[in-house]
């Protein structure tokens, strides 16, 4: 029987095409959950290397990294773990195509665990309890013993972030200090050609960019 209710596993992939984003909500979302961290129990698809690079800057200590989906691989480590629960923050452009994610989620509502997932609003799984973070109106769906949160409510910040949020701010109209982010990756170059355009326009203002992983602009940067 399986009856570890504060235990719980997350599933996310993280990659240069993928971005660090869905690893960033799911450490902000163990963070707030009122857990020990050794309860948590991470399972990743993709890049060791970016996942490291942030998982250094918290306590996560159990973590196993995939060659492929391993839906098997954790079923089975759920099963010999007694664990009920299992979160998911998988909505990509490779996932969402064919069917993927619903058809992963549904492996594991077969074997009779309880899904959690973080969604895009394209798609629809039967996860137990589906979370829609976008720039919707606040509200909850309970349909047919599943619930469905969706809105801007659902948003999972840092503390660090949400703290800020939280404080008024004053919009410059003439700012004299840019900060660029476009993410932790930037498999399309984005940062380097906005850069351009900006200093196209000969403004008098100091431009400050966050690197992403992958990123051309520091050797645009040299090469001036």
């Amino acid at each position: 029987m399986r009856n570890k209710i504060n235990e719980f596993i997350f599933r996310v992939d993280v990659t240069k095409e993928v971005g660090i984003g869905h690893l960033k909500r799911m450490i902000n979302f163990g963070n707030q959950l009122n857990v020990k961290k050794k309860n948590i129990t991470w399972f990743i698809k993709g890049s060791k290397e970016i996942a490291k690079s942030i998982f250094n800057k918290n306590n996560f200590k159990n973590i196993f990294y995939l060659k492929n989906d391993g839906k098997k691989k954790i079923v089975k480590f759920m099963q010999s773990k007694k664990i009920n629960f299992i979160f998911f923050d998988l909505c990509h452009k490779k996932n969402m195509q064919k069917k993927f994610i619903q058809n992963y989620i549904n492996y594991f509502k077969k074997n009779g665990f309880i899904t959690v997932s973080f969604e895009h609003p394209n798609i629809n799984t039967s996860s137990n309890i589906s979370i829609n973070p976008y720039m919707f109106k606040n509200k909850i769906v309970r349909k047919r013993g599943k619930v469905k949160l969706s809105g801007h409510k659902y948003f999972i910040f840092s503390k660090k972030i949400s703290n800020y949020l939280k404080k008024r701010k004053k919009i410059r109209k003439d700012p004299s200090n840019i900060l660029i982010s476009l993410g932790g990756t930037d498999p399309k170059n984005i940062a380097q050609k906005l850069i351009k355009l900006i200093l196209s326009l000969k403004l008098n203002i100091k431009l400050k960019v966050l690197m992403a992983f992958n990123t051309k602009v520091k050797h645009f940067f040299k090469k001036k």
